[in-house]
This record gives C-alpha cells, sequence and structure tokens, in this order.
C-alpha cells in the first residue's frame, strides 16, 4: 500500500471540506493509537490553485475507507520540502522520509 492524495481546489468551500478531512483523521489517529508513521501532509500550490492533502502508507491503512469516499490518488511519495504536517506524530518525517533527506 503506498502513498495516497486528495486534491482540493483553494476555495473556501473545499478548504472547509479539508478540514473536516484533517479532523476526521485525527479521530482517527487517536482510536488507532496513532501509529509513529501514520500521517497526513498537505501542499499548497497557489500556481495550481490547489491544496494537495498526502496520506502516508500507515495512514492509508488506518484511513481508506475514508479516502475512498473522497476519491483519493494514488501517488508517489511526495517531496519532504513541500509539505506541512497537518496531521500525525513528529517523528514520522524521519520515518517517512529518512531515505530521501534533503528533498
Amino acid at each position: 500500500m503506498g502513498w495516497k492524495m486528495v486534491p482540493f481546489p483553494c476555495n473556501t468551500e473545499k478548504i472547509h471540506e479539508s478540514e473536516a478531512l484533517q479532523n476526521s483523521f485525527a479521530d482517527t489517529l487517536v482510536v488507532s493509537g496513532g501509529p509513529i508513521d501514520a500521517a497526513m501532509f498537505v501542499h499548497s500550490s497557489i500556481q495550481d490553485n490547489l491544496y494537495n492533502c498526502y496520506f502516508s502508507p500507515a495512514a492509508v491503512q488506518i484511513f481508506g475507507a475514508m479516502l475512498d469516499q473522497y476519491s483519493a490518488e494514488e501517488t508517489p511519495p511526495p517531496e519532504r520540502g513541500d509539505l506541512t504536517l497537518l496531521a500525525g506524530d513528529v517523528r514520522s518525517w524521519d520515518s517517512l522520509f529518512a531515505s530521501r533527506k534533503g528533498n
């Protein structure tokens, strides 16, 4: 199981929808015991007018059913330097991106 992404257009309605997804994922993390490598990240692309939410493979394992409702797309691992951690353990940075430091 790999990474998944849910893109949202940068507008007020969709930003609220992405916040609801973030809150739901955070709740799932608590219930599941919060695996260290289960994380949700975001990358905002002003150029493309998109707000892309990325879910690590461990996040997909515990949150896959909800991601299916959002038609999450399989994606290669995102570049670390472009991301902000929205939900998950801060140690996920090291566990998920250790082999790609500087990206």
